[in-house]
């Protein structure tokens, strides 16, 4: 399991009461030994309630001005964070039986990688466009999207080049 001293959540939030108490629900199913930074600028912030239904997690809550905007509530967090690595989260994600947050991080100590990216499914089952997103724009744009693969980033003479094995 991770230790708490080597990875922070990161997580900015704005009206969205449910969404975070789901996201967090997941946190403390499947990591609630992680540090939690939020950062919070809702018009009616509900950082008490928060508080009182998730006593056992380390929860850093951080009041903004309302309406600050998601750049300066993330920098704003990433500020307080103290691990040497952090995990940046939406407030409408949520953790499952498949997350595993210790495969990345020992991804990233192993092959000295910056920046490492997940795979987000939708929970949503309002109609089949919102239930299946990324099935949709593989068949309109007629393009596969890899959902697991290991790659790298790099600008060679102006021109992005993006490798990658699956």
């Amino acid at each position: 399991r991770m230790m708490k001293d080597e990875l922070t959540f990161i997580i900015k939030t704005c009206d969205r009461y449910r969404c975070l108490k789901s996201l967090l629900s997941s946190i403390k199913k499947y990591y609630k030994n992680i540090k939690i930074i939020i950062v919070d600028d809702s018009e009616y912030p509900y950082k008490d309630k928060i508080i009182k239904k998730f006593p056992d997690l380390d929860i850093d809550y951080n009041l903004l001005p309302v309406d600050s905007g998601v750049c300066y509530g993330r920098n704003y967090a990433l500020k307080k964070v103290k691990t040497k690595y952090f995990c940046l989260l939406d407030d409408d994600f949520i953790f499952d039986n498949t997350s595993n947050l210790e495969a990345g991080l020992e991804m990233i100590k192993e092959k000295d990688v910056d920046i490492l990216g997940g795979y987000i499914k939708t929970y949503c089952n309002r109609n089949k466009w919102y239930k299946y997103p990324l099935y949709y724009i593989e068949k309109i744009v007629n393009y596969y999207i890899p959902q697991n693969y290991t790659g790298t980033i790099k600008i060679k003479n102006d021109e992005l080049i993006i490798d990658y094995k699956q």
